[in-house]
């Protein structure tokens, strides 16, 4: 794991304040099949078709950024810090950037004419407490034995524990619960913490 990384959230801003403008939008598949591997400490869950897209509109005008997950990657203890404080571990959503080019004219940094980010990554906390938010969606991947199998196999495709079919992901599902959850989000443009460590990626962390 990295260096923690502390960020630091201001109070929100009064409400009718002309502040920045976010608007997050989104639309996930129900049923995708997965596949589970390492990367060092982590554990990664890859999809393994389009799951679905992921939006950032950023102005009243409705411009904004699109992207498509890649795959979600569990951490323990969590490596971003709110204010100081680190929750017990963290699930990223690592995505791509698929924003059609007319789209993204001068998001962010005005100095090209089309300013292309490397990517999003949405952060998710995850606390070991009874308050804390429940992820039911992540049982049918039968993540109590992931670490049993990645070690014998180094991959794991999960399966129906009763009828021994391959068993799917419903991000949709995840991301609406995660969504509707009572919090705020703080949003940068910083670098991913996964080698090979590209900058200039849209970071945006769930606060709980």
């Amino acid at each position: 794991m990295q260096s923690p990384i502390n960020v630091k959230v201001p109070a929100p801003e009064p409400q009718g304040s002309t502040g920045s403008f976010f608007f997050v939008d989104y639309k996930f598949e129900e049923n995708i099949p997965v596949i589970i591997k390492p990367n060092g400490a982590e554990i990664v869950i890859s999809f393994q078709w389009f799951p679905g897209a992921f939006k950032i509109i950023y102005d009243h005008r409705g411009n904004m950024v699109s992207y498509r997950p890649r795959n979600m990657s569990f951490r323990f203890p969590a490596e971003h810090l709110i204010n100081g404080f680190r929750n017990d571990g963290e699930i990223l959503l690592v995505c791509d950037e698929i924003t059609p080019r007319e789209n993204n004219v001068n998001f962010l940094i005005n100095i090209q004419p089309y300013a292309i980010t490397n990517g999003l990554e949405f952060v998710i906390p995850i606390q070991f407490h009874l308050k804390a938010p429940e992820y039911k969606e992540l049982d049918a991947l039968n993540p109590e034995i992931w670490r049993r199998e990645l070690a014998k196999n180094r991959s794991y495709t999960p399966k129906d524990s009763i009828s021994g079919k391959i068993a799917t992901f419903n991000l949709h599902s995840f991301m609406k619960n995660i969504m509707n959850l009572h919090s705020d989000f703080s949003m940068y443009l910083g670098s991913s913490t996964t080698p090979p460590c590209n900058g200039n990626i849209f970071n945006n962390n769930k606060i709980m």
